[in-house]
């Protein structure tokens, strides 16, 4: 008998859920969500995170760093990059990446994850508790949160999800474990190894069944799945390590999988803090986190007489609880963390709503409109009008509006050179490029050529101007309650071309004289002139040499530290910069 067919008779005739409790009205919600939300300001300039995900992006996108990426301060990245593709795939029939592009992933891993608990928990609960399940997950904060946002942990739970439910039914059948492998391999690619962990942590269950006449073992082979899953995510490793060395080892492995497990750079270490998991779920996946703590409950004290039901309940039981004791014993905490933990407690809470409402299927009418009209109306309020007082949506504002500045003064390509600014400013101009460092901006800005510099650093650049601060211009500021500022400074008083301009491009410096558009993309620049006789003098600024290649005529020269070469060209001129003892 399947789940639903246990509803309560009544009058002779069976109540059934009605018809449309079903995904189609699972989705429908999830896109009033994505749609209040993508409506809603955007906060990509978050000071760490977003804008760490847009940089990958940028890097594959603009420098063509597919396999593994920098950062936005030329770090090698410190995930894998399942979430860059995606975004920076769903970019390419853009031109470019955008907001929506950004995000899309997320909101995409969280439909899916709606649809998952949905086809899920009406499989093994009935659809009733399929249907809730979604729902709470998708009306809790931390549904409408994930939903757009620019990070890892929403496609990192949709792929633990998809692994663990892949697990269940090769479990269960004694067969298909290679596709819980390649699942497996999938999340690896967008957090790391730990997927596979929260994964499998379900089958504590196995041991749980043993009191049963099912066999607690583990059946079917695992062979063909375990080689296809070190090929992909050693392969991909393998290809990462040929191109960016030790580094990769020192922020992967040891910085962020042994760092964030043994101690975090920025608290205690492990063990210490193991309340707060447990409190941020509570507290964030309120009220449902209450509904989950029941349904735990029932699965140990009362479990199901279903032998399958029974086994889905303890899986999905012992997945929510041992996933939150490795999330307790890690040094590094962050609230997001427990993204993998929703899914199965919004499996176990939507039980709990079901078992209630089956006896009073009449309160579906009107209780599941009201509970989604109310949601909504909660949601519009907050992603409409609360967040735009948050310091990250503010800054974000802030840098969109000096981006379509620079964009109407200068065009698509402006030479602006970066001292820490916000690295979605560089999102939002379509740029991918270096920081550098505030002394050199600081002679620059002594000098005649014109310089334009963005930073969040201006009261150091000031320091090293000392006398000869007075030739600087702030052309736009905005100052965050105790955050990082955003400048826009020169030594000219206006934001336009001029025809003698400094632009800092590590590891070049370029003087420019009259160019009017400028491009990067990885070691490659180009340049269009406004004006016959127009040059560009390129310069070492390094500490080692660079070979610098002018592609139009494929005269190339090798420039040592602080050596000069002046390239006259009409319309335009295409430089490969490379370090003089490679490619």
């Amino acid at each position: 008998m399947s789940p639903d067919a246990a509803v309560e008779t009544r009058g002779g005739t069976t109540d059934v859920p009605p018809r449309w409790l079903n995904v189609w009205t699972v989705l429908v919600i999830g896109l009033a969500i994505y749609t209040i939300r993508m409506l809603g300001p955007e906060d990509l300039a978050d000071f760490y995170h977003q804008e760490r995900a847009a940089a990958y992006v940028m890097d594959a996108l603009r420098n063509g760093n597919w396999i593994c990426q920098y950062g936005a301060v030329g770090e090698v990245s410190s995930k894998p990059p399942m979430l860059t593709w995606l975004a920076a795939l769903a970019s390419l029939p853009f031109g470019q990446a955008n907001w929506f592009t950004l995000a899309l992933p997320g909101a995409l891993a969280t439909l899916g994850l709606a649809a998952l608990i949905f086809v899920a928990g009406s499989r093994y609960f009935g659809r009733m508790a399929g249907f809730f399940g979604a729902f709470v997950f998708l009306v809790s904060p931390i549904g409408a949160k994930q939903m757009v946002l620019v990070r890892i942990d929403g496609l990192f739970s949709f792929t633990i999800a998809v692994t663990a439910l892949l697990g269940f039914r090769a479990w269960q059948t004694g067969r298909g474990w290679t596709w819980f492998w390649l699942a497996a391999a999938l999340s690896t690619l967008t957090k790391g190894p730990l997927g596979v962990l929260l994964a499998g942590v379900g089958f504590i269950a196995a041991f749980w069944e043993r009191r049963t006449s099912f066999p607690a073992s583990v059946r079917g082979s695992h062979v063909p799945g375990v080689i296809l899953y070190f090929v992909i995510c050693g392969g991909w490793f393998a290809l990462a390590y040929a191109k960016f060395g030790q580094p990769l080892i020192d922020v992967m492995l040891d910085r962020e999988l042994r760092g964030h497990i043994v101690k975090s750079s920025r608290g205690p270490g492990p063990f210490l803090q193991f309340y707060l998991p447990t409190a941020i779920f509570l507290s964030r996946y309120a009220p449902w986190s209450l509904l989950t703590c029941l349904a735990l409950w029932r699965a140990f004290k009362h479990p199901s007489a279903d032998a399958e039901m029974r086994r889905f309940e303890r899986f999905v039981s012992c997945w929510f609880l041992a996933g939150l004791l490795i999330f307790s014993c890690a040094a590094h905490q962050r609230p997001d963390l427990i993204f993998p933990l929703i899914p199965p407690a919004a499996l176990l809470a939507g039980r709990v709503v079901a078992n209630w409402l089956e006896p009073r299927l009449h309160l579906t009418r009107w209780l599941i409109p009201a509970a989604t009209a109310a949601a909504l109306v909660v949601f519009s309020f907050n992603y409409l009008h609360v967040v735009k007082k948050r310091v990250r949506y503010q800054r974000t504002a802030a840098v969109k509006q000096l981006a379509a500045m620079v964009k109407s003064a200068g065009g698509t390509g402006f030479p602006l050179t970066h001292v820490r600014s916000p690295y979605a400013l560089q999102f939002y101009l379509n740029t991918k490029e270096q920081f550098v460092d505030g002394r050199s901006v600081a002679n620059l800005l002594r000098q005649d050529p014109t310089v334009f510099v963005a930073t969040s650093d201006y009261d150091s650049i000031r320091k090293t101007l000392g006398a000869d601060e007075s030739k600087t211009h702030v052309l736009y500021r905005w100052r965050g309650s105790k955050e990082e500022p955003v400048d826009l400074i020169s030594n000219h008083p206006r934001l336009e071309w001029t025809d003698d301009m400094h632009w800092l491009a590590r590891p070049c410096l370029f003087r420019l004289m009259h160019v009017d558009n400028v491009d990067s993309y990885g070691d490659d620049f180009t340049f269009e002139s406004k004006a016959p006789g127009a040059s560009v003098t390129v310069r070492c600024v390094v500490a080692a040499p660079i070979r610098v290649r002018n592609v139009n005529s494929g005269v190339e020269k090798v420039l040592k530290p602080e050596e000069d070469w002046v390239i006259e060209f009409s319309r335009k001129l295409k430089l490969s910069v490379s370090r003089a003892g490679g490619t």
